[in-house]
Protein backbone atom coordinates (compact mmCIF):
# COMPACT_ATOMS: atom_id res chain seq x y z
CA UNK A 1 0.00 0.00 0.00
CA UNK A 2 1.11 3.37 -1.22
CA UNK A 3 2.03 5.77 1.71
CA UNK A 4 -0.70 8.87 1.94
CA UNK A 5 0.23 12.05 -0.14
CA UNK A 6 1.55 14.63 2.27
CA UNK A 7 1.68 17.13 -0.74
CA UNK A 8 -1.18 17.13 -3.32
CA UNK A 9 -2.27 19.93 -5.67
CA UNK A 10 -4.69 19.69 -8.13
CA UNK A 11 -4.96 22.07 -11.41
CA UNK A 12 -3.41 24.53 -9.64
CA UNK A 13 -2.58 27.89 -11.94
CA UNK A 14 -1.10 30.94 -10.74
CA UNK A 15 -0.28 34.11 -13.35
CA UNK A 16 0.92 37.60 -11.78
CA UNK A 17 -0.65 39.80 -14.73
CA UNK A 18 -0.98 38.50 -17.98
CA UNK A 19 2.57 36.05 -17.76
CA UNK A 20 0.99 32.54 -16.05
CA UNK A 21 3.44 30.78 -14.25
CA UNK A 22 1.60 27.69 -13.30
CA UNK A 23 -1.06 26.37 -15.38
CA UNK A 24 -3.33 23.42 -14.33
CA UNK A 25 -0.04 22.14 -12.01
CA UNK A 26 -0.73 17.99 -10.75
CA UNK A 27 1.48 16.41 -8.36
CA UNK A 28 1.20 14.34 -5.10
CA UNK A 29 4.23 13.60 -2.85
CA UNK A 30 4.10 10.93 -0.69
CA UNK A 31 4.72 11.06 3.26
CA UNK A 32 8.82 10.84 3.87
CA UNK A 33 9.13 11.09 -0.05
CA UNK A 34 12.38 13.36 -0.91
CA UNK A 35 11.39 15.07 -4.08
CA UNK A 36 13.21 17.72 -6.46
CA UNK A 37 11.47 20.15 -8.54
CA UNK A 38 14.09 21.06 -11.46
CA UNK A 39 13.52 23.86 -13.97
CA UNK A 40 14.64 27.02 -15.85
CA UNK A 41 14.24 30.32 -14.94
CA UNK A 42 11.03 31.54 -15.30
CA UNK A 43 9.46 27.49 -14.77
CA UNK A 44 7.28 28.65 -11.71
CA UNK A 45 9.68 26.24 -8.98
CA UNK A 46 9.26 28.72 -6.06
CA UNK A 47 6.24 29.99 -6.73
CA UNK A 48 5.16 26.34 -6.64
CA UNK A 49 6.85 26.17 -3.17
CA UNK A 50 5.85 29.90 -2.06
CA UNK A 51 2.30 28.32 -2.12
CA UNK A 52 2.93 25.54 -0.18
CA UNK A 53 4.97 27.15 2.33
CA UNK A 54 1.60 29.77 2.35
CA UNK A 55 3.67 32.21 0.77
CA UNK A 56 1.82 32.94 -1.42
CA UNK A 57 -1.93 32.11 -2.96
CA UNK A 58 -2.33 30.37 -6.65
CA UNK A 59 -5.52 31.74 -8.16
CA UNK A 60 -7.19 28.19 -9.03
CA UNK A 61 -6.72 24.91 -8.01
CA UNK A 62 -6.57 22.87 -4.83
CA UNK A 63 -4.03 22.20 -2.11
CA UNK A 64 -3.51 20.09 0.21
CA UNK A 65 -0.60 20.54 2.69
CA UNK A 66 0.45 20.32 5.94
CA UNK A 67 2.47 23.49 7.90
CA UNK A 68 5.62 23.68 6.58
CA UNK A 69 9.26 24.62 7.59
CA UNK A 70 10.99 26.64 5.14
CA UNK A 71 14.82 26.87 4.18
CA UNK A 72 15.72 29.62 1.81
CA UNK A 73 18.92 30.19 -0.35
CA UNK A 74 20.09 33.03 2.51
CA UNK A 75 20.79 31.79 5.67
CA UNK A 76 18.69 34.48 6.93
CA UNK A 77 19.82 33.82 10.65
CA UNK A 78 19.86 36.94 13.29
CA UNK A 79 22.91 38.17 13.20
CA UNK A 80 22.65 39.64 16.79
CA UNK A 81 22.08 36.01 18.16
CA UNK A 82 24.85 33.24 18.81
CA UNK A 83 24.04 29.78 15.83
CA UNK A 84 22.34 28.20 19.30
CA UNK A 85 20.40 31.38 19.92
CA UNK A 86 18.83 31.13 16.69
CA UNK A 87 18.22 27.92 17.31
CA UNK A 88 16.72 28.02 20.01
CA UNK A 89 14.23 31.06 19.71
CA UNK A 90 12.51 28.43 17.13
CA UNK A 91 12.13 26.28 19.84
CA UNK A 92 10.97 29.29 21.65
CA UNK A 93 8.09 30.00 19.32
CA UNK A 94 7.11 26.54 19.82
CA UNK A 95 5.98 27.12 22.79
CA UNK A 96 8.88 24.82 24.49
CA UNK A 97 9.98 25.40 28.34
CA UNK A 98 13.34 27.07 28.35
CA UNK A 99 15.09 23.79 30.41
CA UNK A 100 14.42 21.37 27.31
CA UNK A 101 14.87 24.32 24.79
CA UNK A 102 18.78 24.12 26.11
CA UNK A 103 18.80 20.31 25.42
CA UNK A 104 17.14 20.20 22.24
CA UNK A 105 19.63 23.30 21.01
CA UNK A 106 22.31 21.04 21.96
CA UNK A 107 20.79 18.13 20.24
CA UNK A 108 20.00 20.04 16.86
CA UNK A 109 23.69 21.18 16.92
CA UNK A 110 25.32 18.03 17.12
CA UNK A 111 22.92 16.58 14.22
CA UNK A 112 24.16 19.48 11.76
CA UNK A 113 27.74 18.83 13.42
CA UNK A 114 27.91 22.14 14.86
CA UNK A 115 28.08 20.97 18.49
CA UNK A 116 31.25 23.05 19.46
CA UNK A 117 30.29 26.06 17.15
CA UNK A 118 27.28 26.92 19.65
CA UNK A 119 28.62 29.76 21.04
CA UNK A 120 29.78 31.08 17.58
CA UNK A 121 27.90 34.44 16.63
CA UNK A 122 26.53 34.23 12.84
CA UNK A 123 29.69 36.50 11.42
CA UNK A 124 31.82 33.91 12.75
CA UNK A 125 30.31 30.90 10.59
CA UNK A 126 31.23 30.23 7.02
CA UNK A 127 28.63 29.99 4.38
CA UNK A 128 28.37 26.67 4.67
CA UNK A 129 27.97 26.52 8.87
CA UNK A 130 25.44 29.31 8.68
CA UNK A 131 23.16 26.68 6.09
CA UNK A 132 23.83 24.37 8.60
CA UNK A 133 22.46 26.50 11.68
CA UNK A 134 19.35 27.26 9.18
CA UNK A 135 18.65 23.67 8.92
CA UNK A 136 18.66 22.94 12.19
CA UNK A 137 16.46 26.15 12.93
CA UNK A 138 14.05 24.48 10.08
CA UNK A 139 14.07 21.19 11.84
CA UNK A 140 13.62 22.86 15.69
CA UNK A 141 9.78 23.77 13.94
CA UNK A 142 9.58 20.27 14.00
CA UNK A 143 6.81 20.18 10.97
CA UNK A 144 6.62 17.01 8.75
CA UNK A 145 6.93 18.55 5.74
CA UNK A 146 10.55 20.79 5.14
CA UNK A 147 10.28 23.22 1.92
CA UNK A 148 14.09 23.92 0.60
CA UNK A 149 14.69 26.99 -1.96
CA UNK A 150 17.87 26.62 -3.77
CA UNK A 151 19.60 26.73 -0.25
CA UNK A 152 23.49 25.25 -0.97
CA UNK A 153 23.09 26.97 -4.74
CA UNK A 154 25.82 30.41 -3.26
CA UNK A 155 28.19 27.60 -1.36
CA UNK A 156 31.00 25.92 -3.37
CA UNK A 157 31.37 22.52 -4.56
CA UNK A 158 33.21 20.30 -1.39
CA UNK A 159 30.84 22.19 0.89
CA UNK A 160 27.92 21.68 -0.95
CA UNK A 161 28.61 17.87 -1.21
CA UNK A 162 29.37 17.79 2.35
CA UNK A 163 25.92 19.27 3.32
CA UNK A 164 23.82 16.80 0.28
CA UNK A 165 25.14 14.53 2.83
CA UNK A 166 24.09 15.84 6.04
CA UNK A 167 21.08 15.93 4.29
CA UNK A 168 20.40 12.75 3.72
CA UNK A 169 21.29 11.48 7.25
CA UNK A 170 18.76 14.02 8.41
CA UNK A 171 16.19 13.04 6.02
CA UNK A 172 16.89 9.14 6.67
CA UNK A 173 16.76 9.75 10.13
CA UNK A 174 13.91 11.99 10.87
CA UNK A 175 11.53 10.60 8.21
CA UNK A 176 10.37 14.33 7.26
CA UNK A 177 9.08 15.24 3.84
CA UNK A 178 10.92 17.43 1.76
CA UNK A 179 10.49 19.33 -1.63
CA UNK A 180 13.56 20.84 -2.54
CA UNK A 181 13.71 23.43 -5.47
CA UNK A 182 16.90 22.83 -7.37
CA UNK A 183 18.33 24.30 -10.83
CA UNK A 184 21.29 21.66 -10.84
CA UNK A 185 20.71 18.32 -12.30
CA UNK A 186 23.85 16.57 -10.00
CA UNK A 187 22.25 17.87 -7.12
CA UNK A 188 18.61 16.88 -7.64
CA UNK A 189 19.69 13.31 -8.45
CA UNK A 190 22.23 13.22 -5.43
CA UNK A 191 19.12 13.84 -3.08
CA UNK A 192 15.74 13.18 -4.98
CA UNK A 193 13.97 10.17 -4.78
CA UNK A 194 12.01 11.79 -7.21
CA UNK A 195 12.90 14.80 -9.63
CA UNK A 196 10.05 16.67 -11.29
CA UNK A 197 11.00 18.86 -14.01
CA UNK A 198 8.44 21.80 -14.47
CA UNK A 199 8.08 23.10 -18.06
CA UNK A 200 9.63 26.88 -18.54
CA UNK A 201 6.67 27.50 -21.14
CA UNK A 202 3.17 26.90 -19.53
CA UNK A 203 4.15 25.78 -15.62
CA UNK A 204 3.04 22.32 -16.11
CA UNK A 205 5.41 19.36 -15.75
CA UNK A 206 8.06 18.31 -18.52
CA UNK A 207 9.12 15.18 -16.71
CA UNK A 208 9.16 13.25 -13.79
CA UNK A 209 12.17 10.12 -12.58
CA UNK A 210 12.39 8.24 -9.98
CA UNK A 211 15.82 8.27 -9.05
CA UNK A 212 17.19 4.55 -7.79
CA UNK A 213 19.65 3.83 -5.34
CA UNK A 214 21.95 2.21 -7.96
CA UNK A 215 21.54 6.09 -10.16
CA UNK A 216 22.46 8.27 -6.63
CA UNK A 217 25.44 6.33 -6.08
CA UNK A 218 26.90 4.71 -9.17
CA UNK A 219 28.96 7.39 -10.84
CA UNK A 220 28.38 5.90 -14.98
CA UNK A 221 24.09 5.27 -13.71
CA UNK A 222 23.90 8.83 -12.22
CA UNK A 223 25.79 10.55 -15.45
CA UNK A 224 23.20 8.56 -17.63
CA UNK A 225 20.25 9.81 -16.03
CA UNK A 226 21.58 13.63 -15.68
CA UNK A 227 22.55 13.33 -19.17
CA UNK A 228 19.07 12.07 -20.17
CA UNK A 229 17.30 15.08 -17.63
CA UNK A 230 19.52 17.56 -19.31
CA UNK A 231 18.46 16.43 -22.82
CA UNK A 232 14.83 17.83 -22.03
CA UNK A 233 15.64 20.69 -19.76
CA UNK A 234 17.80 21.85 -22.53
CA UNK A 235 14.66 21.20 -24.77
CA UNK A 236 12.53 23.37 -22.21
CA UNK A 237 14.83 26.34 -21.85
CA UNK A 238 15.00 26.83 -25.65
CA UNK A 239 11.19 26.53 -26.14
CA UNK A 240 10.95 23.17 -27.66
CA UNK A 241 9.25 20.24 -25.51
CA UNK A 242 5.96 19.68 -25.99
CA UNK A 243 3.35 21.12 -23.46
CA UNK A 244 1.69 18.12 -21.33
Amino acid sequence: MSPAPTVEFAGLTKSYGNSPVLSGMDLSIAEGEFVCLLGGSGSGKSTLLNIVAGLDHADSGSLSAPPAAVMFQESALLPWLTAAGNIGLALKLTGMPRAQRAVRTQELLKMVRLDRAGHRLVHQLSGGMKQRVALARALAQNRSLLLMDEPFSALDSITRDFLHDELEAIWRATGRTIILVTHNVREAIRLGQRVVLLSSSGGTIAGEWTVGDLQRRDALAAAALAEEIRAVLHREVHGLAEVG
